[in-house]
């Protein structure tokens, strides 16, 4: 894990419109906007066929078990060091998916992909741990 003592609070973002289907070919498709975001969220609610990118380091404080729920409208995927650790891709309605990780203190770097078709965008992540109540990953987490 990375310190954070040099990095800046929040998220980096690479977003493009374009139609795909699935987060995979996120990698492929050139990014026509980028710039920082303070959390994951959808960059362009209201539209339909734009794909995102979200990544920076995710800060641990305390060693423990960290259940991650993702749902999205689309696909979306969540990596942490690099490694996927929630697939929730395809063209679906909103749907959620989970994962508990045991995390030492530090910072691991995070990606989050997330794209949207035709119909509504969602997008949420949320943590949950026996120190912290499920909610939103606090903006405190994130930094680049």
């Amino acid at each position: 894990p990375e310190k954070t003592a040099t990095l800046h609070p929040g998220l980096i973002y690479l977003l493009k419109q374009e139609k795909i289907k699935s987060v995979l070919q996120i990698d492929s498709a050139t990014h026509e906007l980028n710039g920082q975001c303070s959390n994951v969220k959808v960059l362009l609610p209201g539209y339909q066929n734009f794909l995102q990118r979200e990544f920076g380091y995710l800060k641990i404080d305390s060693a423990g078990f960290y259940t991650f729920y993702l749902s999205s409208d689309d696909g979306s995927a969540l990596y942490l060091n690099d490694e996927i650790v929630i697939d929730n891709d395809g063209d679906h309605e909103t749907q959620e998916k989970k994962i508990k990780l045991f995390l030492q203190p530090g910072a691991y770097s995070f990606q989050l992909d997330y794209f949207n078709g035709v119909r509504d965008a969602a997008l949420k992540l949320e943590i949950e741990s026996d120190k912290m109540k499920r909610q939103p990953v606090p903006d405190s987490m994130f930094f680049h």
